[in-house]
């Protein structure tokens, strides 16, 4: 960032109501600059640690920061982790989905990992309204079919390679779902399922 460029942020930023300005108007910049250390803080550490080739995600995790790329083969078994972090680990690593592996539905101030026999069953909505990487892609598609488990109360997705993953989930049929949008304009939004002939269960549809 130039001096242009950050001294315009600052202005940007600068907080102009009655309350901000009898603090000196400085919420916005301090917020700011507090993002930007933090950020370089994770990149000085990103530098300094070795990325290993493969790496199983336990509720019990290292005390010592571990770096996962988009070349580590993540291992997801035993465990329930919220769809929020499911959903960054296949968009950034190689995932494998193990036995007794599910997705829940994220909570703030919650553990997002939890071994199975803890498991909270959670309904989730699935949600995706863009495409996703190329290696989620591939992440999909090397994943067996119901080999995720989840609740599902809502589904929508809207033009995404997402829809691939539905077959891959294993969803329990004692629940309803509200509802579900699919949106596909493009062969590869759905070439997955259309390749290997493959249905899926949403659960029992909620009566209105």
């Amino acid at each position: 960032m130039d001096v242009d460029d950050e001294a315009e942020c600052r202005k940007t930023l600068e907080c102009t109501t009655p309350s901000c300005r009898n603090e000196g108007g400085r919420f916005g910049i301090d917020e700011y600059m507090k993002a930007i250390g933090e950020k370089e803080e994770v990149s000085a550490l990103a530098a300094q640690l070795q990325a290993p080739d493969t790496f199983s995600l336990t509720h019990d995790l290292p005390n010592e920061a571990v770096l996962l790329t988009d070349q580590t083969t993540v291992t997801l078994s035993n465990i329930e982790i919220s769809v929020k972090l499911f959903f960054v680990l296949l968009e950034k690593t190689r995932v494998t989905a193990g036995e007794r592996f599910s997705i829940t539905k994220h909570a703030r101030n919650e553990d997002c990992i939890r071994e199975h026999s803890m498991a909270r069953n959670r309904p989730l909505w699935l949600e995706r309204y863009e495409a996703v990487s190329s290696l989620a892609l591939e992440n999909i598609e090397r994943m067996h079919p119901d080999s995720i488990g989840c609740v599902l109360e809502r589904v929508a997705i809207h033009n995404a390679g997402l829809i691939n993953i539905l077959p891959k989930l294993g969803i329990h049929e004692d629940y309803e779902v509200e509802w579900v949008w699919l949106d596909a304009n493009k062969k590869e939004h759905v070439g997955g399922m259309l390749k290997q002939g493959q249905t899926f269960f949403v659960g029992r549809v909620k009566r209105r």
